[in-house]
């Protein structure tokens, strides 16, 4: 025996649909249509394009800020730390090393001064703290006569050397005075780099 299969009608309650040609606007206005449609299309995308590159852009921007100036915070962290060490190198350790190395420095500019000097004698005037040093380094014999005047007035360091009209000078005091002041000028400007980035 076979059972009949019975489905429900869903058609029942639903409206009638109609059978009836639509009506189709002139070619013109449905050209014009599909012309607006597709120009609005366009005109989003375009919109959408441009915000999404301006979102991206500032969004780098403001990724390559933060990384900049966390790069000047670490620098200036660093430098902060070593700051001490490079004061302390500028203040005592330079000076020890140039106080060794003054006798070597006053002998080649001796050694240059007498290269030039022609027949004219060389002149050294120098503090009489330092007389003592140089002598020890300058030829007893040379080619040319070299005179040692003192003078009060110069620093320890200094020495003023002249053969004929021509003058040169060694001023280590002043020296390590510029090399100070360019180690400061740098510690200065390292710790204001992110104070400036953070206003």
């Amino acid at each position: 025996m076979t059972r009949q299969l019975i489905l429900e009608d869903f058609g029942a309650d639903a409206a009638p649909v109609s059978l009836a040609p639509q009506t189709l606007l002139p070619e013109d206005q449905r050209l014009s249509a599909f012309e607006d449609g597709y120009k609005a299309g366009w005109d989003d995308a375009n919109k959408a394009d441009s915000d999404a590159k301006a979102r991206i852009s500032a969004d780098l921007e403001k990724n390559l800020q933060e990384l900049s100036f966390t790069f000047h915070e670490a620098r200036a962290h660093i430098i902060g730390n070593i700051a001490p060490l490079l004061r302390a190198m500028a203040e005592t350790v330079l000076p020890t090393v140039a106080q060794a190395k003054f006798a070597d420095t006053i002998l080649e500019t001796v050694n240059q001064c007498l290269e030039t000097a022609g027949d004219a004698p060389l002149t050294l005037t120098v503090n009489p703290l330092d007389r003592a040093t140089i002598e020890t380094v300058l030829p007893e014999n040379g080619p040319l006569p070299v005179m040692m005047t003192e003078q009060n007035s110069l620093a320890q360091g200094q020495v003023f050397f002249k053969v004929g009209a021509q003058e040169t000078v060694v001023d280590m005091t002043s020296l390590l005075a510029e090399i100070s002041a360019s180690v400061d000028a740098f510690l200065a400007e390292t710790t204001q780099q992110p104070e400036r980035l953070n206003a």
